[in-house]
This record gives C-alpha cells, structure tokens and sequence, in this order.
C-alpha cells in the first residue's frame, strides 16, 4: 500500500498477520498523530516528528487508517 494525501506517504506491507508501515511527512508532524491512531489497537509506533514508523494487527489496519487520515486532516486546518 502506497498512500500519498496532504502531505503524507505511508508504504505498508503485510508480513505475519501484521501491517509494517514507514511514514513521512515533509511537513506535518506525524509521530503524535500515529500516537493518538493506535491507542486501543494491536500496535505499536513512533519515531521522529516527520518521519516514522508502526506495525498494527492486519485486523485494526483500516481503523488505524481511518484515525490517521483524520488526525492528518484536522492538523492541516
């Protein structure tokens, strides 16, 4: 998966039943979106502030999506 909106790019693959993503940003601070977007998932995640990466249960991948895009949106207002 190649994802590219607002600023952002997230390259996941799939590996054991996991989603390993690494995530950039040239502009937008990433690391406490992923933060606050895997909270009661099966994840994990962290990095620099525009750079980073996480790993999240193939199961909860869409939900983590979900709240990222939304984080990322809320923060380029």
């Amino acid at each position: 998966l190649n994802y590219i909106a607002k600023g952002v790019l997230i390259v996941a693959r799939e590996d054991d039943g996991r989603m390993k993503m690494s995530i950039r940003s040239h502009h937008i601070e990433i690391s406490d979106i992923i933060a606050d977007s895997i909270k009661g998932l099966d994840g994990y995640g962290g990095g620099h502030e525009l750079a980073c990466g996480a790993s999240v249960s193939v199961k909860d991948f869409d939900e983590f999506l979900e709240r990222f895009k939304k984080g990322v949106n809320q923060r380029k207002k």
